[in-house]
Formats: structure tokens, C-alpha cells, sequence
């Protein structure tokens, strides 16, 4: 009769699976990247859409994202967009957007955009500009601008109450419509106190709903003016007559600036002429002196 001893194979199965096992954990374990090599070599890379879902990668990547040796302009971009998906008129409006978005050749309309400005010598279109056509994301777009819109008027809901939800006329167009054109390219004189006159080429981005000819307008003019100050990528207010007021220092700037005013005027109620108790009773108001004079009509 012969005896073996089982413990030496049943010790090499063991081994083997606890190998197996640990293999099959290194596979399923994600890949951590040095810190640095993210800063410096990945994340200034990325186009602003990747960085935009490299957020919602790790708690890792989402606190280096800020932090990543990026492009100005990019950065700037970065930093609108967390800042408008945050707007209560943009997710609003989000919806009913959503609705007329169209897709369009974004380099084929930048280079025509391009043609146009750079046919005036010493103009060109700003890198944040150019970057917002090329990387913004399409389902973004904010107070119906964005060449993937229709030009025309639309109707916008700025206020929700509850279940409500209040509709305002935008008596704006869309100045940067790929359908109807592209937006208009103007030399504007701009004066500033105690300096002389100095003419700026611009593109109208924004038309004042309030009055005629209003608009705000965005220097593409790289060229230093008379006076040695360089406007590039300002924006200013023109009143048909005059350009003397600067609104923003940048494209960036401009967008909060506009979104904080929708923002204001969604929370003030519908239309902006009040709340929504304030509204329901200037419609009560009207509604009673209509019954007023059906009455005397009746007598």
C-alpha cells in the first residue's frame, strides 16, 4: 500500500488561483496617471468638449481639470460653460432650443467668417470666438446665438413657476446665423474723452430688442489706433451714432454679461415687467375695464 501526500499539489492549485486572481484584479483596476503628466501633457491637448467629459472621469480629474496648463482662450471657454449650464434663463430655455439646433460645417463656416473679416487689412477673429465655433458644444447654445439657429424670432421660455412656465418675444436676431449670412462687418468711429476719433472694424454679435439700431459689437481690428491702445477683442455698445461705451473686454465676459441680464429678467417674471402676481394683476386690471365697457355699451 502507497501513501502520498496531497498537500504539495492541493498548495500549487492554491497558489495558481491566488495568481489567477490577483491577475484578473490588476486587469479590472484602472490605470492612475502621474498628476503631472495630466497637467502638462494630456489635459492642454484636449479639446474643450473632452475636457468638458474628462470632468466626469474621476474626483481626480475633476479637481486637476482647473488646474491644467491651458490655452487662454480654452480656459476662458471652460469657464463659461460651467457658468452658463448653471443659468436659470439657460435651463429654461434649454428645452424649446433644443428643438430647432441643426448641425453645420463648423470649419467651413470659420473660414468663410475668416475670409470675410481678414478682407480688411489688419483685422482678424479673436481666438475665443474661433474656439466657440469650433469646440462649443452644439446642445449649449445660449440666447439664440449660434449659427446652428434660424435667424429669425423666436419665442423663448425665460420663467418657470411650478408646473408654468412664462414665454417672452426676443426681439433679437441672430447674428451669427450660417443661414443669412454671417455677421455684418462695419469700420465704426469710437471716440473716448480727451482722445480724437478713431475708426474701429468691428461685426455686430448682438441687436438691443429696446431700440433700433442698438447693437453690441465686437472689434476684430488688431491694429493699434491713433492714440497707441490696441481694441482687439473688446466689445462695445453702439447707439447709432456713437461708440464710446465699453461693455467687455473680452467675448467671454460679454456672454456672462448677457446671461446675468436674462438671469435678472427671468427672475423678475414674465417679460420682465414684474412678477408673476404683479403680471396677473395688471391682466386683471385690463380684464375689468373691459367688462366696464361692455357694460356702458349695453346701457
Amino acid at each position: 500500500m502507497v501513501i502520498t501526500n496531497c498537500r504539495p499539489l492541493q498548495n500549487m492549485k492554491n497558489a495558481r488561483q491566488a495568481v489567477l486572481v490577483q491577475e484578473d484584479r490588476l486587469k479590472r483596476q484602472p490605470v492612475v496617471l502621474p498628476s503631472e503628466l495630466l497637467l502638462r501633457e494630456i489635459f492642454p491637448k484636449l479639446p474643450l468638449k473632452s475636457l468638458i467629459a474628462a470632468r466626469g472621469v474621476t474626483k481626480q480629474w475633476r479637481y486637476l481639470v482647473p488646474f491644467a496648463s491651458l490655452l487662454p482662450a480654452r480656459r476662458a471657454l471652460l469657464d463659461l460653460y460651467y457658468f452658463i449650464i448653471k443659468s436659470p434663463s439657460f435651463l429654461a430655455s434649454r428645452s424649446h432650443i433644443q428643438k430647432h439646433l441643426r448641425k453645420f460645417d463648423r470649419g467651413c463656416y470659420l473660414g468663410l467668417l475668416q475670409l470675410l473679416v481678414q478682407d480688411s487689412p489688419g483685422c482678424s477673429v479673436p481666438e475665443e470666438v474661433r474656439l466657440w465655433i469650433l469646440e462649443w458644444p452644439n446642445s449649449a447654445a445660449f440666447l439664440w446665438t449660434w449659427p446652428g439657429l434660424s435667424p429669425g424670432r423666436d419665442y423663448l421660455p425665460m420663467y418657470k413657476s411650478g408646473m408654468r412656465r412664462f414665454w417672452r418675444r426676443v426681439r433679437l436676431k441672430n447674428c451669427f446665423s450660417d443661414s443669412d449670412g454671417f455677421p455684418a462687418l462695419s469700420g465704426i468711429f469710437m471716440a473716448h474723452s480727451g482722445q480724437s476719433p478713431a475708426l474701429l472694424q468691428m461685426i455686430e454679435i448682438w441687436e438691443h430688442r429696446t431700440v433700433m439700431r442698438h447693437a453690441d459689437w465686437l472689434v476684430v481690428d488688431t491694429e493699434p489706433d491713433d492714440n497707441g491702445c490696441t481694441h482687439f477683442g473688446e466689445v462695445y455698445y453702439c447707439d447709432g451714432s456713437r461708440t464710446n461705451t465699453l461693455i467687455a473686454s473680452s467675448w467671454s465676459d460679454w456672454v456672462k454679461l448677457r446671461i446675468e441680464q436674462e438671469d435678472c429678467r427671468a427672475r423678475q417674471g414674465w417679460r420682465g415687467k414684474g412678477s408673476k402676481v404683479a403680471c396677473i394683476a395688471r391682466f386683471n386690471v385690463i380684464l375689468e375695464n373691459f367688462r366696464r365697457y361692455l357694460t356702458i355699451d349695453k346701457e
